[in-house]
């Protein structure tokens, strides 16, 4: 069977692109053909920064050499490292920008929209009706798609509610979503992103090796860092851990051991691998130390965070987030027993791939 699948794969991260890898990967295992739709939205575009650039600071030489090298010149670099990951690993169809143009130029049977926050009004500015395939007739399906948020506008709702109406199984990847979607009458079913579809030998034989000379707790953050790096240097010191962040820019922090900037998804993969302690406000970042079985926290970047809400509550590890916690508990924080979780997660891959099963093969 042919699947098209859409999601956010050409965003400037690394959660983006390894998801959209590991959907592929999975589809693939259970003896489909897949291939990604390539629809790239305006701000996943290079020129959109450089317009930005000359409209913002073309009268200020100073103030736009500055902005360039902060701000440009690392998303041009991570363009192409993502760009480079694209083109080695994932199956792309030719560039498209309009939903009524997918079954023209991609013929499947099948039409999957997920994983990532293509759902989300607030990630995307509105509803983007790409990430809903508007307009094509065939059988679609979505995976692991996520809304975001734990409540929508009455209006958003409404819109969500007649985009959904037309697919034939819908899954997302909160469970705060369930309750949200039933007001419209549509029934989802909660699955696991699919970075953790994949099991832990699987990643680590993708991944490749990246050396860091003794025990290391493991940073890797979106934003303002002084939360984190506060609770790193507590937890490091208290474990006898050298401080490596991960990082897609020229920023400096004098905690800093040691500071991998613009590596590949496989060396990202690897860092996760082999940490002693994770600290994040990233989704995957969350994910993987899930999925490697390592002592973590986050500092889900909003108080109210439904993406980190659910992946901590389904793992029973909602004492793992710094926003609830004094230093007093950061410091006294037990070592996360990974028994029972291995098993949960063992069962939502049973789940979720039980799902993908069933909505491909039921006829419309």
């Amino acid at each position: 069977m042919k699947i098209a699948f859409i999601t956010m794969h050409a965003a400037r991260n690394y959660g983006a692109v390894l998801q959209t890898y590991a959907l592929q990967k999975v589809l693939n295992q259970m003896g489909h053909e897949s291939i990604v739709i390539d629809y790239r939205r305006n701000n996943q575009k290079l020129f959109g920064y450089l317009f930005y650039v000359n409209e913002k600071f073309r009268k200020n030489f100073i103030l736009s050499t500055a902005f360039v090298f902060k701000m440009i010149v690392p998303k041009i670099k991570t363009s192409i490292l993502f760009s480079k990951f694209l083109s080695r690993k994932i199956h792309l169809s030719c560039k498209i920008t309009k939903a009524k143009n997918v079954e023209k130029k991609i013929h499947a049977d099948n039409y999957c929209v997920g994983s990532d926050q293509v759902w989300n009004p607030k990630a995307n500015n509105g509803f983007d009706k790409m990430y809903f395939l508007d307009g094509c007739k065939a059988k679609k399906i979505s995976y692991a798609s996520s809304v975001g948020v734990y409540d929508l506008n009455a209006e958003d709702l409404n819109v969500l509610g007649d985009f959904l109406s037309q697919f034939s199984s819908v899954s997302i990847r909160e469970s705060s979503s369930i309750p949200l979607l039933q007001k419209k009458n549509i029934a989802a079913t909660c699955v696991l992103d699919p970075t953790l579809l994949i099991n832990h030998v699987e990643w680590e034989r993708f991944s490749s090796n990246i050396k860091v000379p003794g025990d290391y707790l493991l940073i890797y953050f979106f934003g303002n860092a002084k939360d984190i790096m506060d609770a790193a240097v507590r937890v490091a010191k208290l474990r006898n851990l050298r401080i490596c962040r991960i990082s897609v820019g020229y920023e400096t922090y004098s905690n800093d051991d040691v500071i991998f900037r613009f590596i590949s998804p496989e060396q990202f993969v690897s860092l996760f691998s082999n940490a002693s302690f994770v600290i994040t406000n990233s989704f995957h970042g969350t994910a993987y130390s899930v999925n490697f079985s390592k002592q973590f926290l986050v500092y889900p970047t909003t108080e109210k965070n439904a993406r980190f809400d659910s992946i901590l509550q389904m793992f029973h590890l909602e004492d793992r987030n710094i926003r609830q916690l004094n230093a007093n508990q950061i410091d006294d924080i037990k070592d996360i027993d990974y028994s029972l979780i291995r098993n949960e997660l063992n069962n939502q891959r049973d789940k979720s791939y039980q799902y993908l099963f069933d909505a491909l093969a039921a006829r419309v």
